[in-house]
């Protein structure tokens, strides 16, 4: 999934400091701050609390037109070896966003064939 995401000089600043003295990625403190405070939620709540209509949805999640564009070209521009530092740093976050994305998406489609809400993954619209 894309995501550009435009912070202010002082946020980036600050995240930057944190990421050097800890010695991690920029991005991967980004990731961090978005999975504690959004994704844990998510998660806590099992999926045989979500509704039929919530289990769908979750299986038939996809990265927006735009974003998968975007990350299939920074994924040709990785293995074209053409790639620059910060679009290295994008597609380290797509592929953290995108792996989390596809675990939820899975789990969603498991549910929805337990529920028999779909016979297969192939029943699902795509949309």
């Amino acid at each position: 999934m894309e995501i550009t995401l435009n912070l202010p000089e002082k946020i980036y600043q600050d995240i930057s400091t944190v990421a050097k003295k800890s010695k991690r990625k920029v991005i991967d403190l980004i990731v961090d701050v978005v999975e504690e405070k959004y994704s844990n939620k998510l998660n806590d709540r099992p999926l045989a609390n979500f509704t039929d209509e919530e289990v769908l949805a979750l299986a038939n999640l996809q990265m927006p037109k735009k974003q998968s564009e975007r990350h299939s070209e920074l994924l040709y521009k990785n293995q074209a070896g053409t790639i620059k530092p910060k679009e290295k740093l994008e597609l380290d976050f797509f592929q953290q966003v995108y792996g989390v994305t596809l675990a939820r998406k899975t789990e969603g489609i498991y549910e929805a064939v337990q529920r028999n809400l779909i016979k297969s993954p192939e029943d699902l619209t795509n949309e």
